[in-house]
């Protein structure tokens, strides 16, 4: 057990040098696997990691939230019909989802044709292409979204952190002759789905 806590001391050690500030959290915690200590780690991970991708200034800044919403909003500045003002109701009809997948994979998915009453199949659509194309498995429900009153900002978070990580992971990949390139500009635009 003792060398156990060493490794994740190390760990924590090496997170701090980032400029990752991990509170209250220590490594006799992380080796007895207590589930919230655990979690909070990984989300400060994540938070670190995408804020870093994403170009923020500070990407050990406590508010995520608003660093990744003024992204999003950054990325649809020019799309019609796209507006982010939160991590709930912004997303609920599916379209946003779209958008940005397609900003990340472009030519999957035809924007344009996407109604907001069609939420279900808009949001069955974004999953889709973002399980098939990126790799991300679709942990959130789309009846759930669709019926619930209830705001699950995180779990929505959690989802275009996932986006992020993976369509940059995506770019980075070296391509192999003849595959088309999936830049976050995408000038190759390839057959589009669209929801009749």
């Amino acid at each position: 057990m003792l060398k156990k806590i060493d490794n994740i001391s190390l760990a924590l050690n090496f997170l701090e040098a980032q400029h990752l500030k991990l509170l209250s959290i220590s490594a006799t915690d992380l080796a007895a696997r207590k589930d919230k200590q655990i979690m909070n780690v990984l989300w400060a991970i994540l938070r670190f990691l995408i804020l870093r991708g994403i170009g923020a200034q500070n990407a050990s800044a406590p508010d995520v939230r608003s660093q990744l919403l003024n992204w999003c909003s950054e990325q649809f500045s020019s799309t019609p019909n796209v507006s982010i003002t939160d991590f709930w109701s912004s997303f609920r009809d599916g379209i946003a989802f779209c958008a940005l997948i397609d900003k990340m994979v472009p030519g999957k998915i035809d924007v344009g044709s996407l109604k907001k009453e069609n939420a279900a199949a808009n949001l069955q659509l974004a999953f889709s292409v973002a399980e098939s194309e990126l790799g991300i498995p679709c942990f959130l429900n789309v009846d759930d979204i669709i019926s619930n009153n209830q705001p699950d900002e995180r779990a929505v978070m959690n989802y275009v952190c996932m986006l992020v990580s993976a369509a940059a992971a995506h770019q980075q990949t070296p391509q192999k002759k003849g595959s088309r390139s999936r830049s976050l500009e995408g000038a190759d635009r390839g057959p589009r789905t669209s929801i009749a």
